[in-house]
Protein backbone atom coordinates (compact mmCIF):
# COMPACT_ATOMS: atom_id res chain seq x y z
CA UNK A 1 0.00 0.00 0.00
CA UNK A 2 2.84 2.53 1.00
CA UNK A 3 4.42 1.18 -2.45
CA UNK A 4 0.86 2.71 -4.14
CA UNK A 5 1.26 6.31 -2.22
CA UNK A 6 -1.51 5.62 1.09
CA UNK A 7 0.00 7.06 4.23
CA UNK A 8 -0.25 3.43 5.71
CA UNK A 9 0.92 5.06 8.80
CA UNK A 10 -2.15 7.16 9.30
CA UNK A 11 -4.64 4.46 8.54
CA UNK A 12 -3.40 2.22 11.13
CA UNK A 13 -3.13 5.57 13.73
CA UNK A 14 -7.17 6.00 12.76
CA UNK A 15 -7.14 2.29 12.85
CA UNK A 16 -5.98 2.27 16.94
CA UNK A 17 -8.17 5.20 17.71
CA UNK A 18 -11.11 3.29 16.72
CA UNK A 19 -10.26 0.41 18.55
CA UNK A 20 -9.71 2.50 21.56
CA UNK A 21 -12.70 4.37 21.13
CA UNK A 22 -15.14 0.67 20.93
CA UNK A 23 -13.01 -0.24 23.80
CA UNK A 24 -13.89 2.27 26.24
CA UNK A 25 -17.28 2.06 24.86
CA UNK A 26 -17.51 -1.70 25.55
CA UNK A 27 -15.97 -0.92 29.05
CA UNK A 28 -18.32 1.94 29.88
CA UNK A 29 -20.96 -0.26 29.17
CA UNK A 30 -20.05 -3.17 30.86
CA UNK A 31 -19.21 -0.96 34.27
CA UNK A 32 -22.49 0.28 33.89
CA UNK A 33 -24.45 -3.33 33.10
CA UNK A 34 -22.80 -4.81 35.89
CA UNK A 35 -22.60 -2.05 38.47
CA UNK A 36 -18.91 -2.81 39.83
CA UNK A 37 -16.04 -3.50 38.12
CA UNK A 38 -13.35 -5.89 40.71
CA UNK A 39 -9.86 -6.16 40.15
CA UNK A 40 -10.49 -9.81 38.98
CA UNK A 41 -12.02 -8.34 35.84
CA UNK A 42 -9.09 -5.89 35.03
CA UNK A 43 -6.08 -8.48 34.89
CA UNK A 44 -3.90 -10.30 32.89
CA UNK A 45 -6.18 -13.51 32.28
CA UNK A 46 -8.51 -11.06 30.98
CA UNK A 47 -5.89 -9.66 28.05
CA UNK A 48 -4.98 -13.39 27.43
CA UNK A 49 -8.39 -14.44 27.28
CA UNK A 50 -8.96 -12.05 24.37
CA UNK A 51 -6.09 -13.44 22.46
CA UNK A 52 -6.68 -16.64 22.47
CA UNK A 53 -10.27 -15.73 20.67
CA UNK A 54 -8.01 -14.20 18.03
CA UNK A 55 -5.68 -16.70 18.02
CA UNK A 56 -7.99 -19.70 18.29
CA UNK A 57 -10.48 -17.92 15.60
CA UNK A 58 -8.21 -16.81 12.65
CA UNK A 59 -6.27 -12.83 12.66
CA UNK A 60 -7.12 -12.27 9.21
CA UNK A 61 -11.04 -13.16 9.17
CA UNK A 62 -13.70 -10.73 10.15
CA UNK A 63 -15.29 -13.30 12.21
CA UNK A 64 -12.49 -15.56 13.36
CA UNK A 65 -12.01 -13.86 16.48
CA UNK A 66 -15.67 -14.42 16.87
CA UNK A 67 -15.78 -18.41 16.05
CA UNK A 68 -12.64 -18.12 18.54
CA UNK A 69 -14.39 -16.56 21.59
CA UNK A 70 -17.35 -18.95 20.96
CA UNK A 71 -15.15 -21.87 20.92
CA UNK A 72 -13.36 -21.18 23.94
CA UNK A 73 -17.06 -20.09 26.09
CA UNK A 74 -18.02 -23.72 24.33
CA UNK A 75 -15.04 -25.50 26.03
CA UNK A 76 -14.89 -23.72 28.97
CA UNK A 77 -19.21 -24.41 29.24
CA UNK A 78 -18.74 -28.03 28.51
CA UNK A 79 -15.76 -28.89 29.91
CA UNK A 80 -16.23 -27.66 33.35
CA UNK A 81 -19.13 -29.30 33.87
CA UNK A 82 -17.36 -32.93 34.00
CA UNK A 83 -13.53 -31.35 34.92
CA UNK A 84 -14.36 -28.28 36.62
CA UNK A 85 -10.59 -27.70 38.27
CA UNK A 86 -9.23 -29.37 34.66
CA UNK A 87 -10.69 -27.00 32.03
CA UNK A 88 -7.64 -24.52 31.79
CA UNK A 89 -5.78 -27.57 30.91
CA UNK A 90 -8.18 -28.32 27.85
CA UNK A 91 -7.81 -24.98 26.86
CA UNK A 92 -4.33 -24.84 26.36
CA UNK A 93 -4.54 -27.98 24.80
CA UNK A 94 -6.93 -26.53 22.35
CA UNK A 95 -4.55 -23.48 21.84
CA UNK A 96 -1.48 -25.50 20.90
CA UNK A 97 -3.45 -27.91 18.38
CA UNK A 98 -4.87 -24.36 16.92
CA UNK A 99 -1.09 -23.00 16.91
CA UNK A 100 0.57 -26.23 15.96
CA UNK A 101 -1.87 -27.19 13.37
CA UNK A 102 -4.17 -24.85 12.25
CA UNK A 103 -1.65 -21.40 11.07
CA UNK A 104 -4.41 -19.32 10.32
CA UNK A 105 -6.98 -20.31 12.94
CA UNK A 106 -10.00 -22.03 12.59
CA UNK A 107 -11.84 -19.84 10.48
CA UNK A 108 -10.21 -20.56 7.21
CA UNK A 109 -11.14 -24.48 7.54
CA UNK A 110 -15.10 -23.87 8.31
CA UNK A 111 -14.69 -20.96 5.55
CA UNK A 112 -13.46 -24.33 3.09
CA UNK A 113 -16.46 -26.43 4.33
CA UNK A 114 -18.71 -23.81 3.88
CA UNK A 115 -17.95 -22.82 0.33
CA UNK A 116 -17.82 -26.97 -0.38
CA UNK A 117 -21.31 -27.52 1.18
CA UNK A 118 -22.61 -24.46 -0.95
CA UNK A 119 -21.44 -26.11 -4.15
Amino acid sequence: MRALGYNTWLYKYIAIIIAGIFAGIAGTLFASWNSLISPTQINVTTSVLALLYVIIGGAGFLFGPLIGAALVILVELYVSLYLPERWPLILGILFIVSVMLLRGGIAPYLIKVWRKSGK
